[in-house]
């Protein structure tokens, strides 16, 4: 909550990229760029609507230059334990939910740009290691899926059914972009709690990966 740092990992060299703007309260980094040149990362702002931990997204130079908001004013974005903005592969894009659908916008500059249509709330929005794909969660009603989208807003589809004995959401990739792990609850009568899964990119569960139904937070792949 004084800003936003980089280091080496023995943080012998740790220093301040960017202090606290007015009016954020914290900011959570979320990604560098092949080679360290450019951070991408959250400030939180204060609650919106039936978000407690809303705010917007921002790149910065890892020398401290270049700080630029990425949403257009207006909807901010939500913190709900998974990363809220995502970079691509090559480290040129970002890809983030926000008002409602996936936007995807250059790090050198222009205006983001939404990719999907506004059908209900998105988050968990993740660049696939190969670049060919987008997942993101979005919320229906009850329930929720895990979908696919390509950078260029082309063949939008979800994966997982729209069903409230099955919902899913939180999707993170393998290494190879070959699979999802996604957290998933089959029980209609409570939201949760959840277990991991494994799905492939057709929407077929492969396997189950935890059997102690739970909360889960955050999780990821290793490389």
């Amino acid at each position: 909550n004084t800003g936003l740092w980089i280091s080496s990992p023995d943080l012998a060299d740790a220093r301040l990229v960017t202090p606290l703007a007015d009016g954020m309260l914290a900011i959570e980094p979320f990604g560098v760029t092949p080679g360290g040149s450019k951070i991408v990362f959250f400030a939180e702002t204060g609650s919106e609507g039936g978000m407690t931990h809303a705010g917007d997204v921002y790149v910065v130079n890892a020398d401290g230059s270049g700080l630029r908001k990425l949403n257009q004013p207006g909807p901010r974005s939500g913190y709900m334990g998974m990363p809220v903005i995502s970079l691509s592969p090559d480290g040129r894009q970002a890809a983030f939910g926000l008002d409602e659908a996936v936007w995807v916008v250059d790090l050198e500059g222009g205006e983001a740009q939404p990719i999907t249509e506004r059908t209900g709330f998105v988050w968990a929005v993740q660049w696939s290691p190969t670049g060919e794909w987008l997942t993101y969660t979005r919320l229906h009603g009850s329930t929720s899926a895990v979908a696919l989208v390509r950078s260029d807003g082309s063949d939008d589809h979800e994966l997982s059914a729209l069903d409230v004995t099955d919902k899913a959401n939180a999707a993170m990739w393998s290494p190879d972009g070959r699979y999802l792990l996604v957290s998933r609850d089959r029980d209609a009568t409570r939201d949760g709690p959840f277990d991991l899964w494994i799905m492939d990119l057709e929407g077929s569960w492969v396997a189950q990966v935890t059997h102690e139904p739970s909360h889960y937070g955050t999780y990821w792949w290793a490389p």
